[in-house]
């Protein structure tokens, strides 16, 4: 290509890039006149912005890739959101420090203009977003590898919040350190979720190394930042900010591990046609209870998408229940009256909209 042909074709990405902005300041004046509505001044709508990224994603034939299409247009959503309609932007709690999986989960979900609250543990990010300190929270609730994050669910348990939005974060874990040379760690710090997720090749490369859990992977890198002889499992992130040398990349033992995170609000989603709900029942004592529960759902022709146990008293459990269907749904209405008509409790987590690519 000649530098000509060069010329010409920066010249025309410029005539686009101004039809763009155009366009831009086009959606803007329709977001203002949007702000002057009663629905402007909700604070967010996560199953508009969804829906928007979703619709968008359907119809692009490229070559931009659907996680392109959805980081662009969640950015855009987010600076018209937080920078036109809203008097302040949205207030965000997370599991901290900076640098964690959960900050990515938080940027990915609502974007780069909301003000996010690093907390110490998952409890503090549920006890912020209760309390209205935040409006929303993201939290982790299963990794592909390591299963259910139980604090999550006993806190979904005991806490009147509601899911307002879900997503996956491929999970790639770095060994970080001030050392250089693997050879001189003895101590590995890291949630305990990575730890596990790291099981094997921790045992092969570091035998020896003392497992010290900590209450996050950057908090774990932390650690690492101040002291000798060890290191943190974390996101490849962190080592630029803390200031620590990558030792090794991909550790974990699933190379395509993944944590699926969810958004909690004092608020509730209106259904979008692609839309999941999420429940804890703890059944009557009473021979083949769980049984009679999923029968329900079998009846109404609804799909169960996960389903995981937990102690709840002696001798007996709750059930995390998750299906597709939104509980404004009529086949979901009935099915859960139903279902609280024969258990000892049957708490609606809440219903949002599904995951991008994961109807």
């Amino acid at each position: 290509m000649s530098d000509s042909d060069l010329e010409k074709i920066r010249k025309e990405i410029d005539g686009l890039d101004s039809k763009i902005l155009d366009l831009l300041n086009d959606r803007a004046r329709l977001a203002l006149k949007i702000k002057k509505t009663s629905t402007g001044k909700t604070p967010i709508r996560p199953e508009r912005e969804i829906e928007i990224v979703r619709r968008l994603s359907d119809i692009n034939n490229g070559p931009l890739t659907t996680d392109a299409v959805r980081s662009i247009f969640t950015q855009i959503i987010s600076s018209f959101r937080d920078q036109l309609q809203l008097d302040r932007p949205i207030s965000v709690g997370y599991l901290g420090p900076e640098g964690t999986y959960s900050q990515e989960a938080a940027l990915k979900l609502f974007g780069n203009t909301v003000q996010l609250h690093p907390e110490e543990t998952i409890s503090a990010v549920f006890r912020a977003v209760q309390a209205g300190t935040t409006q929303l929270a993201v939290v982790p609730i299963e990794n592909s590898s390591e299963g259910a994050v139980r604090e999550t669910h006993s806190l979904l348990l005991k806490t009147d919040v509601n899911i307002v939005s879900e997503i996956s974060v491929p999970v790639a874990h770095c060994l970080l350190s001030k050392d250089k040379d693997l050879s001189s760690i003895k101590r590995v710090y890291a949630h305990p979720q990575a730890l596990g997720q790291c099981r094997t090749w921790l045992a092969t490369h570091l035998p020896s190394a003392i497992h010290v859990p900590q209450k996050s992977n950057a908090s774990a890198a932390q650690m690492a930042a101040n002291t000798t002889e060890g290191a943190a499992i974390a996101p490849k992130k962190a080592a630029e900010i803390y200031g620590l040398n990558i030792l090794e990349t991909a550790i974990n033992d699933q190379p395509d591990n993944e944590t699926r995170f969810i958004a909690l609000g004092n608020l509730k989603t209106k259904p979008t046609g692609s839309d999941k709900t999420s429940m804890i029942c703890v059944a009557k004592d009473k021979p083949g209870a769980l049984y009679q529960i999923l029968g329900v759902l079998a009846e109404g022709n609804i799909s169960m998408t996960r389903l995981e146990s937990q102690p709840y008293e002696q001798g007996q459990y709750a059930f995390y229940i998750d299906f597709v269907g939104h509980r404004d749904d009529e086949s979901v209405k009935l099915a859960l009256e139903k279902i609280d008509g024969m258990t000892r409790i049957c708490k609606v987590l809440g219903s949002y909209p599904a995951e991008l690519n994961k109807k």
